[in-house]
């Protein structure tokens, strides 16, 4: 079967090569010719001067060729992207980029190479408001972002921009930490959380320390462990921060009990599982012994259930906790 005449073939031909000429050109060469003229787009709710007022069915229907966010140091662009609901078309896959997703740039668009996506100018709207929400968070309080919309003439094809004004960060002036246990050092707990005086106010990286604390609390045998966060920003300009922390009693193992184990027999499922009575409890090692017993072919399902006996006080020296491992064999095998 035939599709097209030979004038149609050469064509295709021409635009295979053209895009694998892109794709392997030397550096230096002058860049291809670009896209159609673009005209920009006003806020929602004005015209440009001259120009008949845009359908929000036009726009919808507009198919959004790029999205650029320029002006930002501090935050990469791939992290500011996840921040945001605006998508590109992009390419579905880096086996397809070369050539076929390459062609586009010679003007052969193969569909099927490509994940469309449509102008929202709401969500764009709505993303430079998320934009500069996530800078603060990331301590830039006086961060400002625009974003303009262009559509070409046809109305077929968007670009949009989002130009970033960071300013200057709000700096961490003090960064205080109450309530450690004896078995965590205060220089421990600081690099546990990676944050300091002079660091950005960054408060996404805040909460992750806090959790980091946590974790290793918890992997020492403080099952109970929280912290809590107390933030201010005085009038200097900077940030205080202060954290109590609540570890709670520090707990041993008692027994270890073995339910369902059947044909497996409860020494194996020991012998996967790390903690053995009288160790303290380790969150960690819990986590990695129930990976362990889900690697057996044998073991279709298993989970560990920690219980508190009444008769443990909750004492620094005598807390204890049991350790159910309930095992479901692979009645198959």
């Amino acid at each position: 079967m035939r599709w097209g005449g030979a004038r149609t073939q050469r064509g295709l031909r021409h635009g295979l090569l053209a895009g694998l000429a892109l794709a392997f050109a030397p550096a230096g060469l002058p860049p291809l010719a670009g896209p159609p003229p673009l005209v920009a787009q006003t806020p929602p709710g004005q015209t440009p001067p001259g120009q008949a007022p845009l359908r929000d069915d036009v726009t919808r229907r507009a198919e959004l060729r790029a999205l650029y966010i320029i002006g930002n140091e501090a935050i990469p662009d791939g992290e500011l992207r996840t921040a945001i609901l605006t998508r590109d078309t992009n390419c579905k896959s880096l086996l397809l980029q070369v050539p076929f997703c390459l062609l586009r740039h010679v003007g052969l668009d193969l569909g099927f190479a490509h994940s469309r996506a449509y102008l929202d100018t709401l969500a764009v709207a709505g993303d430079a408001i998320r934009l500069r929400a996530y800078y603060n968070l990331r301590g830039y309080y006086e961060a400002q972002v625009r974003h303009d919309v262009r559509i070409n003439s046809g109305g077929s094809e968007a670009r949009v921009w989002f130009t970033v004004e960071e300013g200057p960060p709000t700096l961490l002036e003090s960064l205080v930490i109450r309530g450690l246990p004896e078995t965590v050092a205060g220089e421990e707990a600081r690099a546990v959380i990676r944050l300091d005086a002079g660091d950005p106010f960054d408060q996404i990286r805040l909460g992750a320390g806090k959790d980091s604390l946590v974790r290793e609390l918890r992997r020492q045998g403080y099952i109970d462990a929280t912290v809590f966060e107390q933030a201010e920003r005085p009038d200097s300009g900077g940030a205080r921060v202060e954290l109590d922390v609540r570890p709670g009693a520090r707990y041993r193992v008692g027994e270890v009990r073995i339910e369902g184990a059947g044909a497996l027999g409860e020494e194996v499922i020991r012998a996967l599982f790390p903690l053995r009575s009288g160790d303290y409890y380790n969150q960690d090692a819990e986590q990695e012994g129930q990976r362990n017993l889900f690697g057996l072919e044998a073991v279709r399902f298993a989970s560990i259930r920690r219980e508190i006996p009444l008769a443990s006080s909750g004492g620094d020296a005598d807390a204890t906790v049991d350790l159910v491992v309930q095992v479901t064999p692979d009645a198959t095998l």
